[in-house]
């Protein structure tokens, strides 16, 4: 839960040096702005780092001892942490039987007289803040009682079983979208009832947040207010001198652009900023901004575009991404108003569908599809531009009015001459050899040399009818040629009938001839 941390530095500095003062661990030097920031941080004289937990084989020193009595109602059963200049015991109270935790500071460890009253005062003051905001909602961390043990100044909180956000990350792994969004719905509850009684919690981290109870059912609680800063002066609290203008109070990974530069005045905003940063970092495990030191990391929050947390984890809906672009907006204008819209929001980020995703093969046969049906058209457009250049409109107009042409051949004939093609055949000898008999002189037309050669011949196969229909000939039928093959196109068909033995010619009558 969130302790007060307070920087310590060598007990004596040359005259104008600045001080010490660390962030996660890491010493920060006064620095000057890469471009964002146009004035120097000056070191803090207050800060809270990450706590450490005991470890039974370490040597670490405590200022208290396992069984004291404490106000002669609290006895200390065993060391929990360090936070900077305080530590935390469990406790238990002699007449209710009940657990509780302790904290003491050890202001003595400060350098200076003024950094002393100043963490006092602080001290102080975050007790107050916890008790009142721990009448109002479950979700803080309630103060119970204060005072002084052998001259160090103590106060009781209630003793909640359970263990950090940041120790369930780090065992854990990240959690899923609706367990955060549980814990965003009561981490809001609490930031509301701060917000709403004009007190800004300033050094909102997972090391803050208490989770207890069922794992399926967590209950949050926020602690830390260590640095928290009162906006109404009527508060009727120990209200903590204002911070110098420069100093630089939170834990920097966590801390809003503004909060950082110091040149704006703060608002609620800067804590749903924190808030937003422990959302990304218990989805992805990562937070959002890096840097390698504390003048890149300034810059990174200052400066550099959010990586969407779907990138880094491709499960998560991309609706979380649009929602934390604004939550961790630059400008807080453009960010979310209140703890209570943050984790609607996000609830609602949460159960919106991502939109559909057309597979890569579909996609390019689709595409390829198009791409025919282009190729297609143009090409029909092509053909029908060349032909009309071509032969004209006129042309392609007749072309298409032709009638189609259809070569129908007749039944077969019947196998016997008819008594007058008799006729015309024994007759046919008797005409060539007159014309033959007086040469010079031109014979006369007759129907038998209008018949066809088969006919003359002595065949009795009919003549095929190869006449155009609604077309005639001024020479008469034409001679019949061989049968002809069948035949198929778009327009036209011959067909021809089936071959037949032809009966061979009689013998003339020689009673006849003469």
């Amino acid at each position: 839960m969130g302790g007060l941390s307070i920087r310590t530095g060598p007990p004596e500095q040359a005259p104008g040096q600045l001080p010490v003062c660390t962030f996660a661990g890491r010493e920060m030097k006064p620095m000057r702005s890469e471009g964002v920031l146009a004035r120097q941080v000056v070191a803090s004289a207050f800060r809270t780092t990450v706590r450490r937990p005991v470890d039974a084989d370490s040597d670490e020193t405590w200022s208290q001892r396992p069984g004291a009595m404490v106000d002669g109602k609290y006895r200390l059963i065993k060391p929990q942490r360090h936070e900077g200049v305080t530590e935390v015991w469990l406790a238990a109270h002699e007449r209710l039987r009940l657990d509780f935790v302790v904290k003491f500071i050890h202001e003595a460890l400060l350098p200076t007289a003024e950094r002393r009253q100043a963490a006092l005062e602080r001290f102080r003051f975050e007790a107050q803040v916890s008790a009142r905001l721990g009448a109002r909602t479950r979700h803080i961390v309630a103060v119970h009682d204060a005072g002084t043990h052998d001259g160090v100044p103590y106060y009781v909180m209630e003793h909640l079983p359970g263990s950090l956000l940041s120790d369930q990350i780090a065992q854990h792994g990240p959690l899923t979208p609706a367990r955060l969004a549980d814990l965003l719905d009561q981490t809001a509850q609490a930031l509301e009832a701060a917000h709403a009684m004009s007190i800004l919690h300033r050094d909102l981290k997972p090391q803050n947040l208490l989770i207890s109870g069922d794992p399926e059912e967590p209950f949050v609680r926020v602690g830390g207010f260590g640095l928290a800063k009162a906006l109404d002066a009527d508060l009727g609290l120990d209200t903590p001198k204002k911070t110098q203008r420069g100093d630089v109070l939170g834990s920097l990974p966590y801390m809003s652009p503004e909060q950082i530069h110091g040149t704006e005045t703060l608002d609620a905003r800067t804590d749903l900023w924190s808030l937003a940063v422990i959302a990304y970092e218990a989805l992805t495990g990562k937070i959002p901004f890096e840097g390698d030191s504390d003048t890149k990391l300034v810059t990174a929050i200052g400066t550099r575009p959010l990586v969407p947390p779907s990138r880094l984890r491709p499960d998560l809906p991309r609706a979380l991404d649009t929602w934390f672009a604004q939550a961790l907006a630059k400008k807080r204008d453009e960010r979310f108003t209140s703890a209570t819209e943050l984790s609607r929001t996000f609830r609602e980020a949460m159960n919106q569908p991502d939109p559909p995703v057309v597979e890569p093969s579909r996609r390019e046969a689709v595409k390829a599809g198009m791409v025919g049906v282009v190729l297609g058209v143009a090409c029909a457009l092509s053909l029908t531009a060349a032909l009309l250049w071509t032969f004209g409109e006129d042309d392609v107009d007749e072309a298409r009015a032709a009638p189609s042409t259809t070569f129908v051949a007749p039944p077969p004939a019947a196998t016997e001459l008819a008594p007058e093609a008799a006729e015309a055949g024994t007759a046919a000898p008797a005409a060539e050899r007159g014309s033959a008999a007086a040469p010079g002189r031109t014979p006369a037309r007759s129907d038998a040399t209008k018949a066809p050669a088969s006919a003359r011949a002595g065949h009795d196969t009919p003549p095929v009818d190869t006449t155009l229909p609604g077309a005639t000939s001024s020479l008469g039928t034409l001679p019949s040629a061989a049968p002809l093959p069948l035949e198929s196109s778009g327009n036209a068909t011959t067909s021809a009938p089936p071959q037949e033995d032809t009966p061979r010619p009689r013998k003339p009558d020689p009673s006849a001839i003469q």
